[in-house]
């Protein structure tokens, strides 16, 4: 089964660091998920990867 993560923003919101939260966020979510349940596959989708 995959799983899918979508980042709702390309805001950077500095300062505080980090720059982009939602980033560090949904790539904890993935590693958690992952590391619970090896069956499944997650992808983020970050909109800066799209034109």
């Amino acid at each position: 089964m995959n799983i899918l993560i979508f980042l709702g923003s390309v805001r950077q919101s500095t300062p505080p660091a980090p720059a982009r939260l939602g980033e560090r966020v949904a790539l904890s979510c993935k590693q958690h998920i992952e590391c619970q349940l090896a069956t499944l596959q997650v992808e983020v989708i970050d909109p800066l990867d799209f034109e």
